[in-house]
This record gives structure tokens, C-alpha cells and sequence, in this order.
């Protein structure tokens, strides 16, 4: 800790160019400024400042350590400005872009807890699947999202999700049931516009290519098609765990699906030098209701 008195007095001295501007700003005395630098240096076995009577300049091992020196006291103001955020209240206006069925299931149930331990947060959702220009829009989070991540943002995995190819017991009543990939060519699959070329992938890597008698850019709605009998659709497990719990959707060629939930779904928010409070404690509180179950 003496040596970072040290630094910083030192960093003082050369972006005022003068012992005594240092000492008046650190509100210390000349003297004591002159002990630190000594003190430096002599710890350093360097001299890092070359001094006169009228002028006071920087060695070259002064003027390498002092670009180095500056890293180090950003680093301390970061460090002390995360410790203050955690003493504050989070406040004002968090606005978060989230998929539906991610909100509807992880977030709005807990909802009136996160209000009552952050009453004085305000919380604006735009629930959507389409990522917008976070920047222009000024988004603070995304949440529930496994694709397109915009490069510039940090991200942590939320939850592990698999995707389930389901139906209704009607359409497979009146359609048949598939017992291998290659039948879906003779089915009706709804698809989401985000599937190129109408194409699902199995866990041996087989390809089957489909015609898409609805094509939708909502998985609420591609459940809400599949529920009216209309085909069948592959959506993450947890937006169907519930109908396929009542038995109102089916899973089918669960044999030919990847069984183990490796699709990660991230909240991501923009990368600034440090989280602001309101972002880092609405993170927690939701990966703490996750964890709960």
C-alpha cells in the first residue's frame, strides 16, 4: 500500500510538473512529496526524474514507468468506483430487451420480489426476438438470447436449453407419427424465419430439408400453431416443458434430437469499464431465481 502512495504522488508530480502543484493537491507538504519520490526510486534502483532548479523532466526508465503507473491508478479508480456501486441503491430506469417465453417463464414471476428489494428501480421491457442497435436504443440489457450477440458486449450464460421437436396428439392422429428424419418430407413443419433454408439438424449431423407451409418469426406464435393442430415445430424445451407436461404437445424422434441441453442462452450488456449497479444486481437476481428453481 506504500508503494501506491508512492505511485500515485509520483503520477501527481508529473501532470503537474512541479513538487509543490503535487503537494497541494495530495495535501500534503513539498517534503513529503519529494520522501515518496525518493522513496520510489530508490525501491525501483532507478532514477525517474531528472530535476532542476527551473524544470522538471522525465528519464527514460521514468517516462516507461510512468505509462505503466497510469494503467495501474485507472485500475485503482475502477476498483474503488465497483466497491462504492455495491454500497448504493440501485435506481432510475433499467431498460431490457428479452424473448417472451425466456421473460414470461425466468423474469415476471419474480417480478414483485425484485420491486420490493429495489423499490426505487424502474424496469422497461421490450419483449421481442429480434436484437436491436443497443447503442441507438439505448439498451442496458439483453436477456434470453443464444444467437447474435453483438460483439461489443460482455455476456454470461443464463440457462442450458435443447431443442424439442413437438406436435399435437391431433395432428399426429390425423398425419402420422414419424419414426425417422427423413419422414418429415411428407409433415407439415412450421418454421421460424430465422431458419435458413427451412432446414432441421439431428444429432448425427443429418440435414433434412422442408417445405414450410407457415413460416413464423415468434416461437409464442409457433407453439400457439402447433397447439391448433396446424404441424409440427422444433422450439427450446423449456417454452413446451409445460404442454408437453399436460400431454397437449408431444415430443417426437426424441432418438434422433440431442438430449442433453448444451444451447446456452445469455444475458449480454454493452462493455463499459465497469457494470453499472443497476445492471449487476438485476443479473444477480435473476441467476439467483434460476438457481432456486
Amino acid at each position: 500500500m506504500q508503494n501506491l502512495v508512492q505511485l500515485m504522488t509520483f503520477i501527481e508530480v508529473v501532470n503537474r510538473h512541479s513538487f509543490a502543484a503535487a503537494a497541494r493537491h495530495l495535501k500534503i507538504t513539498p517534503a513529503a512529496v519529494s520522501k515518496h519520490i525518493a522513496s520510489l526510486e530508490n525501491y525501483l534502483e532507478v532514477l525517474l526524474l531528472k530535476r532542476s532548479t527551473h524544470q522538471l523532466d522525465l528519464t527514460h526508465e521514468g517516462l516507461i514507468f510512468f505509462e505503466h503507473a497510469k494503467l495501474i491508478a485507472q485500475a485503482v479508480d475502477q476498483a474503488e468506483a465497483a466497491i462504492s456501486q455495491t454500497k448504493e441503491e440501485p435506481s432510475g430506469t433499467l431498460r431490457i430487451v428479452c424473448g417472451i417465453e425466456f421473460a414470461n417463464l425466468y423474469i415476471f414471476p419474480h417480478l414483485e420480489e425484485c420491486q420490493s428489494r429495489h423499490p426505487k428501480l424502474q424496469l422497461y421491457f421490450e419483449l421481442t426476438q429480434t436484437i436491436p442497435d443497443l447503442e441507438k436504443e439505448k439498451i442496458d440489457l439483453l436477456m434470453g438470447f443464444s444467437k447474435s450477440i453483438p460483439p461489443n458486449c460482455i455476456q454470461r450464460c443464463l440457462i442450458y436449453a435443447r431443442n424439442v421437436l413437438c406436435a399435437s396428439p391431433q395432428y399426429l392422429k390425423t398425419y402420422g407419427t414419424p419414426r425417422k428424419p427423413a419422414d418429415l418430407v411428407h409433415h407439415r413443419v412450421i418454421a421460424h424465419k430465422r431458419q435458413s433454408n427451412n432446414v432441421l439438424t439431428f444429432k448425427n449431423g443429418d440435414n433434412i430439408y422442408f417445405e414450410a407451409p407457415i413460416c413464423l418469426n415468434d416461437t409464442r406464435a409457433m407453439k400457439t400453431c402447433a397447439l391448433a393442430n396446424l404441424g409440427i415445430v422444433q422450439l427450446h424445451d423449456y417454452i413446451v416443458e409445460k404442454e408437453l407436461k399436460m400431454k397437449t404437445l408431444v415430443e417426437i424422434l426424441g432418438t434422433y434430437m440431442e438430449q442433453k441441453k448444451n444451447i446456452p442462452l445469455y444475458v449480454a450488456y454493452p462493455q463499459t469499464s465497469h457494470v453499472h449497479i443497476n445492471v449487476r444486481r438485476f443479473i444477480d437476481f435473476i441467476l439467483e431465481k434460476i438457481a432456486e428453481g
